[in-house]
């Protein structure tokens, strides 16, 4: 069933649901808005992309593209089109993102490794090659644009996000009209996650990751693509975590000791423990020091579509992973009122 009509067919049962309701239904409840793949392009070409190392024009609308990095691929399937191959991801058996298994068809792209195969790429015969988000450096943009015309980063490696990731992904397949309509979907929705759930704001929080027999734990900052997801549903830095960011500014992310674990004290952590919380805790029963894992203040990802809508949000995974995620910060929230109210 295409999205227009499957969204036809929800409106009514949707209209229904309080708001409430709707994002304790779950990703399934809040489809995407997604543009037809039989949709065409609007902009004329050529068109010409300042970014990082100089600019690129693209003389006809692309065909068949190629997405590095980290979910490039999602800007592209949310306006319509497939990439022929796009980077594969360890968290799924199919490496495939799971909000992408519907809209992606009878086709087959090819899964890249992270490391940059030229030959590989080469014998796909691209016309456009995108890497908005992405840690391309000099080198490997020279060596891509002797294959395809290349879109890279804009500001900086890593540093694009999903808003911009999409403005310039339409801008590449001439359809900056459709990219406008996606992002103020999604803008939107992420407006009422945080005026459905008002006891979250002003909650602080820290963002966190923590590696098997990894002495500490790795802190994202403020500026960083995962972290200002948080700060738009309401939530705050902890004093921690803003002192380290004012320090390192420039900086997204910064190792801790687990001597430091000082730092993370807040009144929600969300952590990404490779093993999950409760191995990571038996493993390194430091952990169970932190303050918001003692009150079960603590929102662990344990799932592949709240990880790695956490790691890489997107048009795709916002409305995807994201309704879970920020029913756990809910129940953390109400759990810590009932805490205080109870000293």
């Amino acid at each position: 069933m295409g999205y227009r009509r499957f969204n036809q067919a929800q409106s009514g049962s949707l209209a229904r649901l309080s708001r409430r309701q709707l994002m304790f239904a779950g990703a399934s409840a809040i489809p995407a808005l997604m543009i037809s793949r039989e949709a065409v392009g609007h902009d004329s070409f050529p068109v010409t992309i300042e970014h990082a190392f100089g600019s690129t024009t693209i003389a006809h609308e692309p065909q068949r593209i190629v997405t590095l990095g980290w979910s490039g691929e999602d800007a592209v399937i949310a306006l319509g089109k497939v990439p022929i191959a796009m980077t594969g991801y360890p968290y799924w058996p199919d490496g495939i993102a799971d909000w992408n298994k519907n809209r992606m068809g009878s086709e087959n792209p090819v899964l890249l490794r992270h490391a940059i195969d030229y030959e590989q790429i080469a014998l796909l015969r691209p016309d456009l090659i995108l890497a908005v988000f992405s840690g391309l450096d000099a080198i490997a943009y020279k060596r891509l644009s002797r294959i395809a015309p290349v879109v890279s980063w804009m500001k900086g490696p890593w540093s694009s996000n999903w808003q911009e990731q999409t403005q310039v992904t339409g801008r590449a397949l001439g359809r900056t009209t459709e990219s406008s309509k996606v992002i103020r979907s999604v803008e939107n929705l992420v407006g009422d996650f945080k005026n459905t759930f008002p006891e979250i704001r002003g909650k602080t929080f820290a963002l966190i990751s923590h590696f098997p027999q990894q002495n500490g734990c790795d802190v994202y900052l403020p500026g960083d693509t995962r972290f200002e997801m948080f700060r738009a549903l309401g939530l705050r830095p902890s004093p921690g975590i803003a002192r380290i960011g004012n320090a390192k500014g420039g900086f997204y992310s910064q190792s801790i000791s687990l001597e430091q674990l000082d730092i993370l004290d807040c009144d929600i952590l969300i952590a990404w423990f490779a093993e999950g919380i409760e191995a990571a805790c038996k493993s390194q029963p430091i952990l169970n020091t932190i303050l918001s894992i003692q009150r079960g203040t603590c929102v662990s990802l344990e799932k592949p579509e709240t990880i790695w809508a956490v790691l890489t949000p997107t048009v795709l995974s916002i409305p995807f992973g994201y309704p879970e995620i920020v029913r756990d910060i809910s129940r953390a929230a109400t759990r810590l009122a009932a805490l205080t109210e109870g000293r």
